[in-house]
C-alpha cells in the first residue's frame, strides 16, 4: 500500500494510510501473515499499526525495517498505519511484500481489539472483569541525615526543634524537604506545607529545585501550589518539552482540563533545537497516552478541534507507571518485574506478557513509562536504577517521582505518587512500590 502525508501539519509530521488483507489470505494462520514494514525514504520516526507502537526506524540504524506480526492485523476491516516523522522525509512510503516467518511459540491472540493502545503489546489474557482495586504499597522514605534525629515526640515539639535548626540549614534545600516529609508522615500537612514553602522563599531561580518541590506538592495534593511552581519552571526553561508537560499535568491535577490538554498538545507542536529534540526523542509516546486519558476522562468538557484526530485512541490499560526526575544529564532507568519474574527495562522493553517500556532517556528529565493492557494475576514490583549525576549543585541529589496507575483511562483509575531522593552509590534496584493484581 502507499501512503501520503498531509502537508498542512508542522513538526512532527503525521503520515497515515490504510491497507487490507488480500482475499486469498483471509483464512491464513496468523504466522503466515507475519511481514515487515519499511520506510525506505524515511529518516527518523515511529510507526503505529492499528494503535500498536510497532517501533522506531532511523536511516542510520539499527532499524530501518520493522517486524509486523500477523496477530496485529485486522482480517475483516481496514488496517491503519500512522507514521510520526521526526525529520523531513519524502511523502511516499510503502510496505514490504509479505514474508512468512516461523515462530517457535504461537500467539493465541485476538486479531482486532476495540480500544487498541499505542505503545503496547497485545496479550492473550482473558477479558475478565476486575472490580477490586489493587492495593499499591509504596515504601516510606526516611532521611538518614543527622538533623532528623532532633525530630522526636509530637509535631508541636518537633516544630520547635525545626525552628531552632533552621538557621544552620537555611540555604540547604534538602533540609526543608526532609523535615516537611517527616511532618507529612505525622499527618501534620499544614506545618509540612509551611516548611516546603520556605524553599520558594529562598528566591533561587533553580529549575531542578523547583521540580522537586512540584513533585512533593503533587504527591501531597497541593495542586494550586503545584501549578504555580511548574509555571515558574516553564518561564525559566521554555525550551524543554518536559516543562510544558509538568505544567499541563499540574493543571489536570487541579481539574483545569482544557488548559492541561492545550499545554500537552504544545509538547508535540512546539519547535525545539536539534540538541533538545534528540535528547527528548520518544516523549511523544507518553504525551499521546496522556492526551487520550484526558479526552477519555473529560471529553465532554473539552474542545478537541485542535487535536489531530489520528492521535485520538481509546486507551484503557491495567497498569501504567511513569518515572520523571528533576535533573538534566542524569541517567535513570525504570524497571518493572512482573508476576512471571521477567524484568522489563531498556534492554528488554517488550515483555512476554505484553508489557512495554518506552524509550530509554540517558539525559534530560525523562519521562520513562511502562504500560500493559491486560495484566496477569500476581505481584508487580517497580524499581529505579540510578546510574548517577554528571553535575552537583545546590538543589542536592537527583530526585525521582513515580506515578503508579492501575486501570488507567478506564473511569476507575487509581494513582499513587512517590517522591524518592537518589543517594550517591544507590545504583541497582531501588524499590519504588509494588502491588498485586
Amino acid at each position: 500500500s502507499r501512503m501520503y502525508a498531509d502537508s498542512s501539519h508542522g513538526t512532527p509530521l503525521f503520515y497515515t494510510g490504510t491497507f487490507s488483507i488480500p482475499s486469498n489470505l483471509q483464512d491464513a494462520a496468523d504466522a503466515e501473515l507475519d511481514t515487515y514494514l519499511a520506510v525506505p525514504k524515511g529518516i527518523k520516526g515511529q510507526v503505529f499499526i492499528n494503535g500498536f507502537n510497532l517501533g522506531r526506524y532511523w536511516l542510520v540504524g539499527p532499524q530501518q525495517s520493522l517486524y509486523l506480526p500477523g496477530t496485529l492485523l485486522n482480517r475483516d476491516a481496514m488496517n491503519e498505519v500512522v507514521v510520526v516523522a521526526y525529520a523531513a522525509q519524502a511523502k511516499r512510503m510503502e510496505t514490504a511484500s509479505a514474508t512468512t516467518v516461523i515462530r517457535s511459540q504461537s500467539m493465541n491472540t485476538v486479531s482486532s481489539l476495540q480500544g487498541s493502545v499505542a505503545g503496547l503489546s497485545i496479550t492473550n489474557s482473558s477479558q475478565d472483569k476486575r472490580e477490586q482495586q489493587p492495593a499499591i504499597v509504596i515504601p516510606e522514605f526516611k532521611s538518614d541525615k543527622d538533623y532528623m534525629k532532633n525530630l522526636i515526640g509530637k509535631p508541636d515539639s518537633a516544630y520547635q526543634a525545626y525552628l531552632k535548626m533552621r538557621p544552620d540549614y537555611i540555604t540547604t534545600p534538602m533540609f526543608y524537604f526532609d523535615v516537611a516529609n517527616w511532618f507529612y508522615q505525622q499527618k501534620d500537612s499544614v506545618r509540612a506545607l509551611t516548611i516546603l514553602s520556605s524553599i520558594a522563599d529562598l528566591d533561587l531561580e533553580n529549575a531542578d529545585l523547583y521540580k522537586t518541590l512540584a513533585y512533593k506538592l503533587k504527591q501531597t495534593g497541593n495542586y494550586q501550589e503545584e501549578i504555580f511552581i511548574t509555571g515558574k519552571v516553564l518561564q525559566w526553561r521554555p525550551m524543554d518539552a518536559q516543562s510544558y508537560r509538568d505544567y499541563a499535568l499540574a493543571l489536570a491535577d487541579a481539574s483545569q482540563y482544557q488548559k492541561a490538554l492545550d499545554n500537552l498538545y504544545k509538547v508535540l507542536t512546539q519547535s525545539y533545537n536539534s540538541q533538545i529534540a534528540d535528547r527528548d526523542q520518544g516523549i511523544e509516546e507518553i504525551i499521546i497516552s496522556e492526551i487520550n486519558n484526558l479526552i477519555t476522562q473529560h471529553g465532554s468538557k473539552l474542545n478537541t478541534k485542535k487535536i489531530d484526530k489520528r492521535l485520538v485512541l481509546a486507551f484503557p490499560v491495567d497498569v501504567r507507571v511513569v518515572l520523571n526526575w528533576n535533573k538534566n544529564d542524569t541517567d535513570i532507568d525504570l524497571w518493572l518485574t512482573d508476576p512471571t519474574g521477567e524484568k522489563g527495562y531498556y534492554g528488554n522493553n517488550k515483555t512476554t506478557i505484553g508489557g512495554r517500556i518506552s524509550n530509554d532517556f540517558t539525559s534530560g528529565y525523562g519521562p520513562e513509562q511502562f504500560m500493559i493492557k491486560k495484566a496477569i494475576k500476581g505481584k508487580y514490583k517497580i524499581e529505579v536504577n540510578y546510574y548517577g549525576d554528571r553535575q552537583i549543585n545546590i538543589s542536592g541529589p537527583t530526585t525521582v517521582t513515580a506515578e503508579i496507575y492501575t486501570r488507567y483511562s478506564t473511569g476507575k483509575q487509581q494513582r499513587k505518587v512517590i517522591v524518592l531522593p537518589m543517594a550517591a552509590g544507590s545504583s541497582g534496584g531501588n524499590l519504588v512500590g509494588e502491588f498485586n493484581f
